[in-house]
């Protein structure tokens, strides 16, 4: 009995280094292919951009707000919002839910990479120098660079972002623990009034630095108008933060942070969800911070180049479109990319046109995420939880930012 199960010990630790293997081989064979098909979306792209001209794509930033703020003057009105919630409602879930089709995720996703490459063809740069500045290339032009022309735009029509953020703190709380595993974490994301929360953990006796240590969590969207108003996480910050300018949520955040104790040299984790997690890899991948870990969920935030040498967490759904709408990830100190389709066996449910962005299905993943024994997803976890060991559970802090002087809706 001894001997065979010494035997089936060794078949089972064969099976498991295989599926490993076949793991890793698998994604590099996966990421293979999406470059092919992106190299090619970006002909596609470039030649529709100079096959219509320069006029129609040059005039989509300047026509397309107008058009949906149309939308959301309907939507201002309560039985403007009921007719058209009635209608996405109708629309999304009426039929096969398409808006969570991974199918259509993965055509958005080429079409929005893509959109560089078409701007580049209708303003006549001719299609090897389009090649060479895209995100197949030099990684020159990208979406972020038809974000920030786009929110230079908005910023015209609609001024209002890029003003003063004002924060204060709404709940303080004592003797919070470390977070144990990534699903805790998540579950750490605020998503009451407050778009902030700051823990902070002081050496113990295990610990002689005497360096706190910082975790930060941070909320997604609160208001979907291309109008900046009082609420600086909104789509204006979105449209700055995908392009990398100045956005208001990123100030707010790092407002707080300053007000929290973090200092260069102070180590930090950043974990944020949807617009959240966007800005919490913008602020890991700036230099003024000692981060020391990012776990970023539903994000749009494939733009950002987060060093390597910071333990990253990328939790995404494949029938998600927010994250997509960041553009595609580019190469290089992206760290561990956990994906899942979180409708895949059951139909999409009511009232959410975007289920599987909602927070709580993030959780569900974030959940397997700790369960996970891909070697790859192992080693992240463990340098997350190696940065607070020694520490003294202190203090978390939640806090509430307003844009101060924004005009009134």
């Amino acid at each position: 009995v001894a001997r065979r199960l010494a035997i089936a010990a060794d078949c089972a630790q064969a099976i498991s280094s295989g599926m490993q293997l076949a793991s890793i081989a698998y994604g590099s064979v996966d990421g293979g292919a999406e470059r092919l098909v992106q190299q090619a979306a970006a002909v596609l792209g470039w030649t529709l951009g100079a096959s219509i001209g320069g006029v129609a794509i040059l005039a989509t930033p300047v026509v397309a707000p107008f058009v949906v703020g149309l939308g959301l003057a309907a939507l201002a009105r309560p039985e403007g919002a009921a007719r058209v919630g009635h209608a996405i409602g109708e629309t999304a879930y009426g039929g096969v839910g398409y808006l969570s089709e991974t199918a259509t995720v993965e055509f958005l996703a080429i079409a929005i990479a893509s959109i560089d490459d078409a701007m580049l063809g209708a303003i006549g740069v001719n299609a090897h120098t389009a090649a060479v500045l895209g995100d197949e290339g030099a990684e020159i032009t990208g979406l972020d660079t038809v974000a920030a022309l786009a929110a230079g735009i908005a910023s015209r029509i609609s001024p209002g972002g890029g003003g003063q953020v004002a924060l204060a703190p709404v709940r303080r709380t004592v003797r919070v623990s470390p977070p144990d595993g990534i699903a805790d974490r998540v579950d750490r994301i605020p998503g009451d009034a407050a778009q902030i929360r700051i823990d902070r953990y002081d050496a113990g006796p295990g610990r002689a630095d005497g360096v706190p240590r910082f975790e930060v969590y941070l909320g997604g969207t609160r208001d979907f108008s291309l109008q900046p108003g009082a609420e600086p996480w909104d789509m204006t910050s979105n449209v700055r933060g995908v392009a990398g300018v100045d956005a208001d949520s990123v100030r707010a955040v790092q407002i707080a942070m300053a007000d929290a104790g973090i200092t260069a040299d102070t180590p930090v984790v950043f974990t944020g969800y949807s617009q959240g997690g966007l800005i919490a890899a913008r602020l890991a991948s700036m230099p003024e911070y000692s981060t020391r870990g990012l776990v970023t969920v539903g994000a749009p935030s494939g733009q950002v180049r987060v060093p390597a040498e910071i333990p990253s967490l990328i939790i995404e759904h494949t029938d998600d479109l927010v994250p997509v709408t960041g553009g595609v990830r580019r190469p290089g100190g992206t760290g561990v990319v956990v994906a899942r389709t979180a409708l895949s066996h059951r139909p999409a449910p009511g009232g959410n046109v975007l289920p599987a962005h909602a927070l709580a299905e993030y959780q569900r993943t974030a959940t397997l995420s700790d369960a996970a024994i891909d070697p790859r997803v192992v080693r992240t976890r463990e340098a997350l939880a190696a940065v607070t060991p020694g520490s003294v559970a202190t203090t978390s802090v939640d806090y509430r930012a307003v844009r101060v002087g924004a005009p009134k809706g």
